[in-house]
């Protein structure tokens, strides 16, 4: 007796296959539907007005008849547009909002609705990027390898607090790597992965079941092999723009080098007075050899030699402060680096002239001129002019003569540098601290 079971196999599949190719064609079919009536109803609606700017000896030619449904299929296809936009940035966030709020006020939902949105907002591509690398750590014991994400390089006071360099590696939990540990650890216990950010975040949420590399068993097996990334070195003549309190380690340091711009360098701090340990101070000229393992964002002082000593600008309250002022605009801004030479110079003729001029004030608002101008700002052609009469006069001979034969009131050169200063922040991109 013949078996039917093949025969019904084959009815069932031809079924199946009838019905999806129905599911397939059905929306396919409704749109185009729905866009043939709203382009009759736009072409009949709209068409006398249309007629209205036809010449009467063109109106009964066949082909203006197609001219006119290519014109109302265009217009359709605006206003399809313009609807689509229009729901997509007003009322898709009208909407958008009075769902989150009416979710997160139904108990017990909206806290699984907070979970899925944190891991929704993990995997975009946002919040991607502050994930640099994927790393191995040893945690929570020492043999027990874990993943990780490496987050920053520089640590700021954490950093200045050991002795060795440290980086920030997240670690988040399974299956939900929106909450983890923050851990800051010596980058040589890091171990560098090739794995992307998006295969590692697959393989913490599937707890370990999506592999990076293939299926089961298809990763290559390798030896952990700790990568030691070469360190930049550099060495450079500098001005220190900036000497911050020190912190337990390391004395942090601004210099503005005319090779290399502004530059962030951390010196470890004696114990104890040795002969051979140079620390510089504010307003030095150095000549220094530096360190830097991550990419150039922080240095390491490893010799340092005093080119000049500026002890002078510190005897006297007026000139610290004009001085201070000059440094910290250049170290708030970044010079570029067709103007570093420029400013070096600018730099040292200031900071010898803070030191043994008797009007500071009026050095820092030279200095500041000629730093501006150097940056490629007009102050000459927007500043002066704007000015009024009596003040432009008194800025033009600050400007132009020497600093001997200045005369000008303290108080005249005050408001020529206040002047100077709110034309800078409003007009500029120089940022005045």
């Amino acid at each position: 007796m013949a078996d039917p079971q093949p025969t019904a196999s084959r009815y069932i599949t031809l079924r199946n296959a009838f019905f999806s190719g129905v599911i397939l064609v059905a929306p396919l079919w409704f749109t185009v539907f729905v866009f043939s009536r709203i382009v009759v109803f736009v072409g009949g609606a709209f068409k006398p007005f249309f007629f209205v700017f036809v010449p009467n000896g063109l109106r009964d030619r066949p082909s203006l008849e197609t001219v006119w449904d290519i014109l109302a299929t265009l217009i359709v296809l605006i206003l399809v547009t313009f609807l689509g936009y229009a729901s997509r940035y007003v009322f898709g966030k009208y909407f958008f909002s009075i769902g989150h709020r009416f979710i997160q006020s139904i108990p017990g939902i909206s806290n699984v609705y907070n979970t899925v949105r944190q891991i929704v907002n993990t995997f975009s591509s946002q919040s991607r990027h502050l994930f640099n690398k994927v790393v191995l750590v040893e945690f929570p014991r020492k043999g027990c390898w874990t993943i990780g994400f490496l987050t920053n390089m520089v640590q700021g006071e954490a950093q200045a607090g050991t002795r060795e360099e440290v980086w920030t590696v997240f670690v988040p939990t399974t299956p939900n790597p929106t909450s983890g540990f923050l851990l800051m650890l010596p980058r040589r216990d890091a171990v560098e992965l090739d794995m992307s950010v998006g295969d590692a975040m697959k393989m913490i949420i599937s707890g370990g079941a999506a592999v990076a590399g293939g299926g089961r068993g298809e990763a290559p097996r390798r030896e952990i092999v700790r990568i030691q990334v070469p360190g930049l070195t550099l060495t450079t003549e500098a001005f220190v723009i900036e000497k911050r309190p020190p912190a337990d380690a390391f004395q942090t340091f601004g210099l503005f080098s005319a090779e290399h711009g502004n530059l962030l360098a951390l010196q470890r701090i004696a114990r104890k007075p040795s002969p051979s340990h140079v620390a510089p101070d504010l307003f030095d000229t150095i000549s220094a050899m530096l360190e830097s393992s991550n990419q150039g964002r922080t240095w390491f002082v490893r010799e340092v030699r005093i080119v000049a000593r500026r002890a002078a600008i510190g005897r006297s309250y007026d000139a610290l402060r004009f001085a201070s002022a000059l440094v910290a605009v250049i170290g708030r801004n970044p010079v570029h680096e067709e103007s570093r030479p420029n400013v070096e110079k600018l730099l040292r003729s200031a900071l010898d002239a803070f030191g043994t001029a008797e009007r500071p004030d009026i050095v820092h608002v030279k200095s500041l001129y000629r730093f501006a101008r150097d940056e490629g700002y007009p102050v000459k052609q927007e500043w002066l002019p704007s000015t009024p009469a009596a003040l432009r006069a008194l800025a033009t001979a600050v400007l132009n003569r020497r600093l001997s034969e200045q005369d000008c009131a303290v108080a005249d050169v005050a408001r020529i540098r206040a002047s100077l200063e709110d034309y800078l922040s409003s007009r500029t991109e120089i940022a005045i601290p």
